[in-house]
C-alpha cells in the first residue's frame, strides 16, 4: 500500500509538470499569475512527495508529518507571492512609502484585552508590518484603509516578511480572500481548510484521523490566516463574520484581517470588535511622495535643454491643491 501511495504522489507531480511545460511552450496560460499559481502548487507538491519518499507514514510521528507538510506549504506560498510581487513590479525600484497609524480606539477592543499598555501605539511603515504584528500580544491585527490604499499590498508584504524569517515550527502565513466565505452557513475552519486544499491540492489528502491534511495544519496552529477583504462580503454577513472569528479562534490564535475603513466602522456599530486585535489605518500618500515616486519610476525622456525628465513632470508641475489628480495620487 505504501508504494501504491508513493506512485500516486509521484505521478501527480510528473503529470502536473508536463501540463506546465506544454502550457509554457504553447503560451496557453492566460496570464503570468496563472503560471505562478501552478508553480507554487508544484513546489508544495514536490516538497510533500520528497518527504513521503524519504520516510513512510509509519516511520515518523504525526507531528513530524505535519511539520514536513508545513515546510512544503511555506515554500509554495513564498514562491507564489515573491513572483506576484515582482510581477506587479512592487520592488522596482522600491515600494511606495505606505504608512499607517493606530486607528480610533472605539474601533478596537479594550486596551486591557489587547495588551501592551493602555497607551500602546502600533504606527509603522510598509517594512515594519511583521515587527508591528509581533508587538501585539495576541498576534491579531486589523488593517483598515480607503479603497486603493494598499491593504492587499500590505497583506502580501506581511506574508513575505514572515516567510523570510520563518523557522521550522512557525505558522505559515496564507492569504485567504474573504469574498467566498458564507459565515452564516460555513464554520471558519471548514472554509479555510477547503480553500487551502483548493489552492494546494496535496493538502486535501485524508489523514489517519479522517481529516484532511489542510484541516490538521489549521487545527494544530501551523497556518496563520491572512484574511483579505472583509468588505468583500455581502453587507448582512460582515458583522456575523467577526462574531464567527471571535467564537472560532482560541487564545493565542494569530490572524491578520483587512477591511475598508468605513465598512469596518459599520461592522463594529452593528456587531462587535475583533477580540484582542490591534487596529491600524493606512494613511493617504502625501503628494510629494507620490510625485517623487513617479519621477523615479516613469520612463525617462530628453527635456528641451537635454535634461532628464519624464512625461509626468509637466503634469506634476501644473497641479495645485484640490486638483483631482492629487486625490488620485493619494492612493498607492
Amino acid at each position: 500500500m505504501r508504494y501504491w501511495r508513493r506512485g500516486i504522489w509521484v505521478g501527480a507531480v510528473l503529470a502536473t509538470g508536463a501540463v506546465v511545460a506544454v502550457a509554457v511552450r504553447e503560451r496557453s496560460l492566460s496570464s503570468a499569475g496563472s503560471l505562478v499559481s501552478v508553480l507554487g502548487f508544484l513546489v508544495s507538491m514536490a516538497g510533500l512527495v520528497a518527504n513521503t519518499l524519504r520516510t513512510g507514514p509509519g516511520e515518523r510521528s504525526p507531528a513530524e508529518h505535519l511539520e514536513h507538510a508545513a515546510d512544503a506549504l511555506a515554500e509554495g506560498v513564498r514562491l507564489h507571492w515573491q513572483a506576484e510581487w515582482r510581477l506587479r513590479r512592487l520592488q522596482d525600484p522600491r515600494p511606495l512609502p505606505v504608512r499607517w497609524t493606530t486607528a480610533d480606539p472605539w474601533l478596537a477592543d479594550a486596551a486591557e484585552n489587547i495588551g501592551g499598555g493602555g497607551d500602546a501605539r502600533f504606527d509603522g511603515v510598509l517594512d515594519d508590518i511583521a515587527r508591528v504584528f509581533a508587538r501585539v500580544p495576541a498576534r491579531r491585527l486589523v488593517v483598515l484603509g480607503a479603497p486603493g490604499s494598499g491593504k492587499t499590498v500590505l497583506a502580501v508584504r506581511f506574508a513575505l516578511d514572515l516567510l523570510e524569517r520563518r523557522d521550522t515550527g512557525d505558522p505559515v502565513p496564507v492569504i485567504f480572500p474573504l469574498a467566498t466565505w458564507q459565515p452564516d452557513s460555513t464554520e471558519l475552519y471548514a472554509w479555510l481548510s477547503a480553500r487551502l486544499a483548493e489552492g494546494y491540492p496535496a493538502l486535501g489528502s485524508l489523514q489517519r484521523s479522517g481529516s484532511s491534511l489542510a484541516a490538521e495544519l489549521l487545527e494544530s496552529g501551523r497556518v496563520l490566516p491572512v484574511l483579505d477583504g472583509l468588505d468583500e462580503l455581502a453587507a448582512p454577513l460582515r458583522a456575523e463574520a467577526v462574531r464567527r472569528l471571535n467564537s472560532a479562534l482560541d487564545d493565542g490564535s494569530p490572524l491578520l484581517l483587512t477591511c475598508r475603513s468605513q465598512v469596518y466602522a459599520q461592522v463594529v456599530a452593528d456587531g462587535d470588535v475583533f477580540t484582542a486585535a490591534a487596529v491600524v489605518e493606512l494613511q493617504p500618500l502625501a503628494f510629494e511622495e507620490a510625485a517623487d515616486f513617479l519621477r523615479r519610476t516613469a520612463r525617462p525622456v530628453r527635456g528641451p535643454a537635454g535634461e532628464r525628465t519624464t512625461a509626468w513632470d509637466p503634469v506634476l508641475a501644473r497641479t495645485r491643491p484640490g486638483d483631482p489628480v492629487r486625490r488620485v495620487l493619494a492612493s498607492p
